[in-house]
């Protein structure tokens, strides 16, 4: 629940939205618009370009959320629920490991 797990999501006139580490104050990146499955997310300062945004549709009990650059979805991969995973991007699939909860 710290900073560090915060995210700020801001709807841009583009029709997208950015999303932003409280704690890092660096936009969630699909690093170079990388269109192959399995890239993984990066932190990086504002490039206010399609790397950086962000489509989100609902998805089950949760949302998907993929990036406009390259239409792949925000993935866990191999449904690991340990600490430390890292975080990828994959072709949307609709499993619930492209499903992401947001919370207030």
């Amino acid at each position: 629940g710290g900073a560090e797990q915060q995210w700020q999501f801001v709807f841009q006139p583009s029709g997208y939205y950015t999303i932003q580490n409280v704690a890092s104050q660096l936009y969630l990146t699909d690093t170079g618009g990388s269109s192959t499955a399995g890239t993984l997310l990066e932190q990086m300062p504002a490039t206010n370009d399609d790397p950086q945004l962000w489509g989100i549709v609902e998805n089950g009990p949760g949302l998907m959320i993929w990036n406009k650059a390259t239409s792949l979805a925000i993935d866990d991969p191999g449904w690991n629920d340990n600490d430390g995973t890292v975080i990828d991007l994959w072709t949307p699939n609709g499993g619930y490991n492209q499903t992401w909860s947001v919370v207030q």
